[in-house]
């Protein structure tokens, strides 16, 4: 193997297309040696888990199961990864960037690899899932805090999925100028049909749970549904069985439950003039994220309906209540008014590039 250090992301694995499996994919763009260790997430109501060894150009999915996944399965977890550094010295990885997507993931992956022959030469946790929710019961606060605090003082570097995320990390030992935005990247979808040029077509890719709106989903899906206008849901939650059965009775909305093939998503994206990017704002966790279906949308050249309470309303992005009237008027509107500028040069979209290119010169100048 060359002397370039391999990058190895690891992770709890949820869902296809998350934050993760966007950065392996940009690090190879950008000419690094990847590797990939996703593990199943505590709690979770699907079971996913993902290798990756370099050479590969994607994760190998093990297992993808709709099976809740326990709490005491993070135990056998640190096993996994401690395998997974074995595969690397035996694939002949001897150097590592080794970059954790949560404070667990991180320091399981940092002594795993401390039992193997491999130097980590940089190492950074990167919070992709830094939420309110986690810090209302002081019992789970105290805890993921203290978790936290033990990541970032091992680390080299710190990064969190937007800036206010960013904040927060102030409350557990880092300032903030030492703290790295790493934005979701958006898809790399390819290239489509002209906006003008798509039929009357909306899109929803994302979770199905109450926290997305799935109520407004469904009630604005079936209001413009009738008006001739063709939906397509892709996503997978809690509430999946309920959207399925529903959209049987709907006309013109399809249900193509998870996808897990990027091509076929990006057929999906590519022919819907609008996007729906629908949250529930009463649901803390949005305070924190980093809207991953509306940069989605927008590098698919749509037009964007969101409820998310920090959206800016612009040329391409039309926010509204998270209502089904006010999301069917909208998106009657977005039918047939060109976004403008072009989504693909939209500042989320554009930031996203540039937060990546930081984020790699920071890994660099600690190697």
């Amino acid at each position: 193997m060359s002397n370039e250090p391999t990058w190895v992301v690891v992770t709890h694995a949820l869902l296809p297309n998350g934050p993760s499996h966007r950065l392996v994919r940009a690090l190879l763009r950008d000419g690094r040696a990847v590797a990939a260790c996703a593990v199943p997430l505590p709690g979770a109501s699907r079971w996913r888990a993902e290798r990756m060894l370099p050479g590969a150009q994607a994760p190998h999915v093990l297992t993808d199961e709709v099976r809740r996944v326990p709490l005491v399965r993070e135990l056998w977890s640190a096993f996994d990864v401690t395998r997974f550094a074995w595969q690397l010295e035996r694939a002949g990885c001897r150097d590592v960037v080794l970059v954790g997507c949560d404070p667990v993931s991180f320091l399981e992956a940092a002594v795993a690899f401390r039992s193997v022959p491999i130097r980590v030469r940089a190492s950074a946790v990167w919070f992709v899932d830094w939420s309110a929710q986690r810090l209302q019961q002081p019992v789970t606060a105290a805890a993921y805090r203290l978790v936290a605090r033990v990541a970032l003082g091992l680390a080299d570097l710190a990064a969190a999925i937007s800036p206010a995320a960013a904040s927060e990390l102030t409350h557990v030992g880092r300032r903030r100028h030492e703290v790295l935005v790493l934005a979701n990247q958006p898809l790399d979808l390819g290239t489509g049909p002209a906006w003008v040029d798509r039929p009357q077509s909306v899109a929803y890719v994302g979770g199905l749970s109450e926290q997305q709106g799935v109520d407004v989903l469904l009630g604005a899906a079936a209001a413009v549904g009738r008006e001739g206008v063709m939906v397509d849901i892709v996503g997978d939650g809690p509430a999946r069985n309920a959207v399925a059965r529903a959209v049987t009775n709907l006309p013109g909305v399809y249900f193509h439950s998870l996808v897990d093939g990027r091509d076929e998503l990006a057929e999906v994206l590519l022919r819907a003039r609008v996007g729906w990017a629908l949250y529930d704002p009463q649901f803390p966790m949005h305070a924190f994220n980093d809207p991953l279906k509306i940069k989605d949308y927008l590098a698919a050249g749509m037009h964007v309906v969101s409820t998310l309470p920090t959206s800016v309303a612009d040329g391409a992005i039309m926010t509204v209540e998270c209502r089904v009237d006010a999301v069917a008027a909208a998106t009657r509107r977005a039918l047939v008014v060109p976004p403008f500028p072009d989504p693909l040069s939209h500042p989320l979209v554009v930031d996203a590039g540039q937060s990546l290119r930081a984020f790699l010169t920071a890994v660099d100048s600690v190697l």
